[in-house]
């Protein structure tokens, strides 16, 4: 605790850079304070209207909605963490203290319990957030522009890298097939729907709705699923570890959508199985909510069919392609998610993530230190 407090005070009233893995999540955790007012994405929005756009209730805005009750927030985490990790009983300890070493960790899941070891290896996903956002604060790299799913598809065709067909509402008007609409300030599964040529007169005049055709699963994939499951697609994480380095994969995941989802997403109800990297091997499948945390299934809950050592097809041709994307698009970007789809007519990149999640509950592999160390890389990149 007293180290947490050390941290949290330097980095509070400083205007100074992490040096070292430890100090990367107090830094991170600091800068909705410190830049609360300056815009961090393309969009325009500053860190105070994020904040304030996930406190949907009225009370909590009034309460918790300033600069100086999020600087609170930080100051009283120790005591909410020590009550998630009480609930662990005689581990309640241990907890308290990965709680304090990873705030992220137990804000993401905090019912969950954690062993030291993954306390050490997960990806810090919020680090991540944070650090794109300070470099948009800092020099607004093009390449953060990207996250505009309208952009993302108009230079993927630039650069020849294939995404999904897209329509303006005149044409999808004229076809025989539904079509994929997607809201693109929305993320998380939310704002996708699929709608017949002959719905569209209904959607909002006030969206950019983006129109897409839409995708169907490659056979082998169709195999697994239940047969009105929705578009199953890959979630990739590509890291350069060091200024210059080429992109490699990190992590390679499979979403496994539930019967009649419209979407695969995980924070939907989906389910995500690990991608054996060199074999296309996947492991068995776990929910984030269903039927608790963490629940694991070996076979598909809906269709029955085995879903641990089944392979996902193109899996080679999945990690290229990202890596390639990684390359064209975005090189000096650290880590990026890239969302692909598997189709009987090969692949498709859907969007990229910067703040991209990577799903881990069983994680065997050290992840927090490679993207640690490549953040840090990048914020003393003109010290070297």
């Amino acid at each position: 605790m007293i180290s947490y407090y050390r941290h949290l005070a330097y980095f509070l009233t400083r205007d100074a850079l992490p040096q070292n893995r430890d100090e990367l999540t107090p830094w991170a955790m600091t800068l909705p304070y410190k830049l609360w007012d300056r815009v961090c994405r393309y969009e325009g929005k500053t860190f105070a209207e994020y904040y304030l756009g996930d406190l949907d209730a009225l009370a909590l805005r009034r309460f918790f909605g300033s600069r100086s009750s999020y600087a609170a927030l930080l100051v009283l985490w120790p005591a909410a963490a020590a009550f998630m990790a009480a609930r662990h009983g005689r581990h309640a300890l241990p907890q308290l203290r990965r709680g304090l070493a990873r705030p992220d960790l137990r804000l993401y899941f905090p019912e969950r319990w954690f062993s030291q070891q993954e306390a050490e290896t997960m990806r810090p996903d919020l680090l991540a957030g944070m650090y794109y956002a300070f470099e948009y604060t800092r020099s607004q790299p093009d390449y953060l522009t990207l996250d505009n799913k309208r952009l993302f598809a108009e230079l993927c065709r630039e650069q020849e890298l294939p995404v999904p067909t897209e329509y303006t509402v005149d044409q999808a008007r004229q076809l025989s097939e539904p079509v994929m609409v997607k809201d693109p300030q929305q993320d998380l599964g939310r704002g996708v729907f699929v709608r017949s040529p002959n719905e569209l007169d209904e959607l909002d005049p006030g969206v950019d709705w983006i129109i897409q055709e839409r995708l169907r699963n490659h056979s082998d994939l169709a195999a697994l699923l239940p047969p009105d499951a929705a578009l199953s697609t890959a979630r990739v994480i590509t890291l350069v570890p060091r200024v210059g380095d080429p992109p490699q994969v990190s992590h390679f995941f499979l979403r496994l959508p539930r019967a009649g989802a419209v979407v695969d997403n995980f924070a939907a109800g989906g389910m995500v199985s690990r991608v054996d990297r060199a074999t296309g091997m996947l492991t068995p499948a776990v929910t984030k909510q269903w039927p608790q945390p963490g629940s694991h299934f070996e076979s598909h809950p809906d269709s029955g069919v085995l879903i641990k050592g089944a392979i996902a097809p193109l899996h080679c041709d999945v990690q290229a392609l990202c890596i390639d994307a990684h390359q064209r698009l975005a090189p000096d970007a650290p880590s990026i998610g890239w969302d692909v789809a598997m189709t009987p007519n090969g692949l498709r990149l859907l969007e990229l993530n910067f703040f991209a999640a990577s799903f881990q509950w069983e994680e065997t592999e050290d992840a927090y230190a490679p993207l640690a160390e490549a953040i840090l890389d990048r914020l003393h990149y003109g010290e070297r």
